[in-house]
């Protein structure tokens, strides 16, 4: 079975094909695609430009993997002993699809709705997370999250300042 993410009737989110039990109108779907991931996607070099260009699309990914979490969170019944081992089986699958769906974009999937894009210096990252509208942080390839900087230095936007 091939799990896969789409959005029904708006296969453009996520090219895989529905026949899920949890099809509903208009709502993200985990649903079994008739094609495999097997494909390899390298990472690919972004400008800052590049970069920026991208994140309507992640953005647009990651807010309707949001809504389909909670969904699927809402849709939780404590009262059935299955129910969490489902919830955890779903929650799971959704991730991995939002995170192969990152994959074939170049960009690099680091944790629950955090992106790199490798940048034009081998040594450097552009690092976007969840509700930011541009990329404003950077780190190095050595870093992590944490130590994500601001690409704003004394008033200048790096990488100018360096």
């Amino acid at each position: 079975m091939i799990l896969g993410v789409c959005l029904q009737g708006d296969e453009t989110l996520h090219p895989t094909f529905s026949r899920s039990p949890w099809r509903a109108p208009g709502k993200l779907l985990v649903c079994e695609g008739l094609r495999e991931h097997s494909t390899m996607y390298p990472y690919r070099v972004f400008t800052l430009d590049d970069a920026n260009a991208a994140i309507p699309e992640l953005a647009r990914l990651t807010s309707r993997v949001r809504e389909r979490l909670g969904e699927v969170r809402r849709d939780y019944d404590e009262s059935d002993p299955e129910a969490f081992r489902l919830l955890q089986n779903e929650t799971r699958a959704i991730l991995s699809v939002w995170q192969q769906a990152v994959l074939e974009m170049g960009a690099e999937p680091k944790g629950i709705f955090t992106v790199d894009f490798r940048s034009p210096d081998p040594n450097v990252l552009w690092c976007w997370t969840i509700d930011e509208d541009e990329i404003s942080h950077r780190h190095f390839t050595w870093e992590s999250f944490k130590d994500r900087a601001s690409l704003e230095v004394g008033g200048q936007a790096w990488p100018s300042s360096n």
